[in-house]
Formats: C-alpha cells, sequence, structure tokens
C-alpha cells in the first residue's frame, strides 16, 4: 500500500482537504491509515485534536511534523510510519522547500493539488520545473508517479477560464480524471472534525459524490502505481 506526499508550491490549494478526505476513504475501506502533517499551519493536526477531543480514540493517526528544527527529520518520520501502517499522507506546507522534497523522495505518490486559476498553474508548473530533478536526484534517479488534481472547482457550472486552466494543464502534467469539486462535505469534515463516512451516516451533508470522487481518485491513483508509466511521464501537447 502507498505512501503518499500531497504538496504544492502554493497555499490554499486544497491540500488539507484532499489529505483528510483520502484518509476518510481509506480507513472506511478498513485499511491502517495515518496522516503526517508537516505544515506549520497543522490544519490536519487541529482536525484530529477535536476529533479526539470529541471521542475516545480516533482510527485515522495523525503526527504533527510541522516544528522540526531540520527538514531531513520528516525522513525518520516518514519511515517510522511505513513500518506501522498500510497507507501513510504526507501534508506538506504550500512552499516550495527541502521539507516537500525529502518527503516526496519517500513516498511512491506525489499529488500536487491546484485550483483552476492561472496563479495556480504557474505555481504547478514552477514546482516540476525547479523541484523534480532534485527530487529524482534524492531518489537515486528513479521517477516518482505524481499527477496534478484539480480542485475546489464548481460541480455544476465551470468557467470558461477555468476550463481553459484545466486544459492547459493537462497537455503538459498528467492529472487526475475526477476534480476535487468544491462539496459541502468537504468542508464539512473540517467544520465538525469528521470523515465523509461519519458526515454522511450522521447527515451533516450530502456526502455520496463527494464519497465517490474521492475512492475514484484511490483507485486511479493505485493503478498508476501498478503501471508507473502511467503517471510518470510529462504529459503531452
Amino acid at each position: 500500500m502507498p505512501t503518499i506526499t500531497i504538496a504544492s508550491s502554493k497555499g490554499g490549494c486544497g491540500k488539507s482537504t484532499t489529505a483528510v478526505a483520502l484518509a476518510s476513504e481509506f480507513k472506511s475501506a478498513g485499511t491502517d491509515v495515518c496522516i503526517i502533517d508537516a505544515d506549520a499551519q497543522a490544519t490536519v493536526f487541529n482536525w484530529h485534536r477535536r476529533r479526539t477531543a470529541n471521542s475516545a480514540a480516533s482510527e485515522i493517526r495523525v503526527f504533527y511534523a510541522g516544528d522540526i528544527s531540520r527538514d531531513t527529520e520528516i525522513i525518520s518520520i516518514i519511515e517510522d510510519a511505513k513500518q506501522k501502517y498500510r497507507v501513510v499522507l504526507i501534508d506538506v506546507a504550500g512552499v516550495q522547500s527541502q521539507r516537500m522534497q525529502y518527503a516526496v523522495s519517500r513516498s511512491d505518490y506525489w499529488i500536487i493539488p491546484q485550483q483552476a486559476t492561472s496563479p495556480d498553474a504557474a505555481a504547478t508548473n514552477a514546482l516540476l520545473k525547479n523541484d523534480m530533478l532534485a527530487i529524482q536526484t534524492m531518489r537515486g534517479g528513479l521517477p516518482i508517479a505524481h499527477k496534478v488534481l484539480i480542485t475546489r472547482t464548481n460541480p455544476l457550472i465551470v468557467s470558461n477560464n477555468a476550463r481553459y486552466v484545466i486544459e492547459e494543464t493537462a497537455k503538459v502534467v498528467p492529472t487526475f480524471s475526477d476534480e476535487l469539486h468544491q462539496y459541502d462535505a468537504f468542508a464539512a469534515m473540517d467544520l465538525y472534525a469528521k470523515t465523509l463516512d461519519e458526515i454522511q451516516a450522521d447527515e451533516n451533508a450530502k456526502a455520496d459524490k463527494a464519497r465517490a470522487i474521492t475512492q475514484s481518485i484511490i483507485r486511479e491513483l493505485l493503478e498508476d502505481m501498478s503501471n508507473p508509466a502511467t503517471a510518470n511521464k510529462e504529459a503531452v501537447s
């Protein structure tokens, strides 16, 4: 089972939402899962603390690594988690850093969240241009399976500008077939400190579509891992 880093060089693109959504569906499928929150904002860690304050235990473990003094420390944290959990998700701060590079280099898959905006697309391009070589060098020359996940799109209407950004992004980098739409269920996860299946069971928000998309993303990344060529090569325009 995979170790997945969720990282972008731009904040506010949906990294933490993606991490919690994926952990939710891995957990609901009966898979041991943890999240390493390596972002000083501690969004996922605070979500976890509110969960554990409301119940005796949480089936999703979250480890805070946003305060490590040296970026290299993330390596031992990841390797330790791999020994204990079948799925390890890593949420890294939205900046270009060696911490992000180390995290991706120790992963099986790299999800790059991106909103359908020009600044986000530019950040993705700069990230792949400036960081990919360093990451592959850390991996002994081995490529890292990666895809862009378009986030926070309107599920009903996509503007021409947003569609243009999505199409142009897909020309230069692999992208997921589904988008992480701006459904209420994703916002409800943070609001109520719950997983998607809990949101659905407690009827805090309609979660069937949000869960279906998240499950589709998981299936796609697992398929990519079984066929690395799918996500290891840049798209051809």
